[in-house]
């Protein structure tokens, strides 16, 4: 998509903790979050971890209005192998990825959430911003990571398969519940 109306923070644009509370609503929104215990909390302290590492996260403008982002997270085989199956939930997957430092080989790359608001969607922006994101990410080097995924609603599961497809990389995913 070559549209100058939409642009993405993985093109060079610093996040800010501003930016990252606008995405926490979004997520808030469409993941139900707040009610869900399973789920990454999207809290103060989560934010600035996000916000330290903001290499994880590709934000989508609209005209220079935040309208969604997509999010990932460099994990290990083994918590991949623990949350695929079943054995911990995302919450204790984030917790224990915070704890690791990733150098520069990345084995593994959680698909965490690709959300655009509503009135958006269909134009691809969420395909685009998480392609981006995983070129950036997997850009220089050696390996090339598996992705993995939860099966949280048709529309993720359609752009997990997208990306799998058009980064050539192997896709694994834990079904739970689908929307």
């Amino acid at each position: 998509m070559k549209n100058k109306e939409f642009t993405f923070s993985s093109d060079g644009k610093l996040i800010s903790l501003e930016d990252l509370e606008v995405t926490s609503k979004i997520a808030e929104d469409y993941f139900g979050t707040e009610r869900d215990p399973n789920q990454m909390e999207t809290s103060k302290e989560n934010r600035l971890w996000v916000c330290e590492n903001q290499k994880y996260v590709n934000i989508v403008y609209n005209n220079s209005k935040i309208i969604g982002f997509a999010f990932m997270l460099p994990c290990t085989k083994y918590l991949m192998d623990l949350f695929i199956s079943i054995k911990i939930n995302e919450r204790e997957l984030f917790e224990r990825i915070k704890k690791i430092k990733f150098d520069k080989e990345l084995e593994v790359l959680y698909l965490c959430s690709t959300v655009i608001k509503k009135e958006f969607r269909k134009k691809g922006l969420a395909t685009e911003a998480s392609l981006k994101l995983i070129n950036k990410l997997t850009n220089n080097l050696d390996k090339r990571p598996i992705l993995f995924y939860e099966t949280y609603s048709k529309e993720g599961e359609t752009i997990a398969n997208k990306l799998a497809n058009k980064t050539g990389l192997k896709l694994l995913s834990r079904k739970t519940k689908v929307q």
